[in-house]
């Protein structure tokens, strides 16, 4: 309820609703049936003001939700800068599962430039724990175009081809994604011709589509 009135048979409803009804020419309290021997309403100010404070409350905890996540994701971001190693491995996955439930981290990991921090951890001597996990990320937010101008590097293009041959069923799906994306640009010609990538997806539809392989 926004404006809740009360009609004289006790009973409170949503202004607008009791106003059609009445409209429809019933002069009858919806409740009980009852016949109304005065059709006043009057603002239930308590009500309304109980309403106000639930909203109120509720609004405070979902800002306040709002900001641990930012935070959290900024927090991480931050870990990111200084950790190698299984550590990185972790603070990736808790990375991945912010940005997956939370659109505000997805946002703040962009505005932080996250993007960018992810990136980079995309070389040829990154293990591949690591790339998985930053791929998982990458699929989940908005790429700008600087974003998609550094993954398109041809040292990155080929460790995301060569995680299609080496990572889980997620991974592979999470590498396709992000290749789509990039093959989606203007100088996508390096992708596109890839013998690597060409062999990657065929192999990928041969174990997909016939138990592990083609038989000959």
């Amino acid at each position: 309820m926004e404006d809740p009135v009360t009609l004289c048979t006790g009973q409170t409803y949503e202004r607008s609703n009791i106003l059609k009804w009445f409209s429809l020419g019933r002069f009858t309290c919806p409740t009980t049936m009852q016949e109304l021997w005065d059709d006043s309403i009057t603002p239930n100010k308590t009500l309304h003001q109980l309403i106000h404070t639930w909203f109120s409350q509720k609004y405070l905890q979902m800002l306040k939700k709002s900001e641990d996540v930012q935070g959290n994701a900024s927090e991480i971001l931050d870990t990111l800068k200084k950790v190698k190693g299984q550590a990185c491995v972790q603070s990736l996955k808790d990375l991945r599962q912010i940005v997956t439930n939370h659109a505000t981290a997805r946002n703040t990991v962009v505005d932080k430039g996250g993007v960018t921090l992810l990136s980079s951890l995309l070389c040829p001597y990154t293990s591949h724990a690591i790339s998985s996990e930053v791929v998982s990320i990458l699929v989940n937010l908005t790429l700008g175009s600087g974003s998609i101008s550094n993954l398109m590097q041809l040292a990155k293009v080929s460790l995301i081809i060569d995680m299609l041959s080496e990572g889980s069923i997620e991974t592979n799906i999470n590498c396709t994604k992000l290749i789509q994306s990039l093959t989606e640009q203007d100088d996508c010609e390096q992708i596109v011709s890839s013998h690597n990538l060409l062999v990657a997806l065929m192999r990928l539809g041969c174990e997909g589509g016939g138990g592990g392989g083609v038989r000959g």
